[in-house]
């Protein structure tokens, strides 16, 4: 699901001091949308692999690394300007999310990446959108999907 980390910036994570800084960008889609919104949380903007990411203020719980169930990421962005809430307020169905890790001085190189997330369960206040993300978990689907009954498969029975 994810990209490993490079060695040098293992290197720097595992550092007991560095100048190293990473940062969150954070990719939401959907067909209504002319152009994904694209934002990060370094408090600039960052061009990374020529897309614009704005700095806007959010906070991201990374999934957890559990095999019985599916990824479950947590996402609260700053409602301050109501920007978010008026544009997350119109999609239907729910838009994706993917987002990823980069290290400000080199923001080409994505050092982690998280794809294919569902913005769930989204609620907001005047301070906060806060939303789930969510994946779809295929190995809890019942397998065979159908029963075999008479009704639906006389030819078995």
């Amino acid at each position: 699901m994810s990209r490993a980390v490079s060695d040098a910036s293992k290197a720097e994570l595992f550092a007991q001091e560095t100048d190293a800084c990473f940062a969150y960008l954070l990719v939401i889609e959907h067909p209504s949308l002319e152009e994904p919104l694209r934002f990060n949380d370094s408090g600039e903007d960052i061009v990374s692999n020529g897309e614009t990411y704005s700095a806007f203020p959010f906070e991201l719980s990374l999934p957890d690394d559990d095999e019985n169930a599916a990824p479950r990421a947590k996402l609260r962005i700053d409602n301050t300007t109501r920007e978010i809430v008026a544009t997350i307020r119109t999609l239907r169905p729910a838009p994706t999310a993917h987002f990823m890790v980069i290290r400000t001085d080199d923001p080409d190189v994505i050092e982690a990446e998280f794809p294919d997330f569902t913005l769930s369960n989204v609620t907001y206040d005047v301070n906060v959108v806060e939303a789930d993300l969510t994946v779809e978990y295929f190995t809890a689907e019942p397998y065979p999907g159908d029963t075999f009954n008479p009704a639906d498969f006389p030819g078995i029975f």
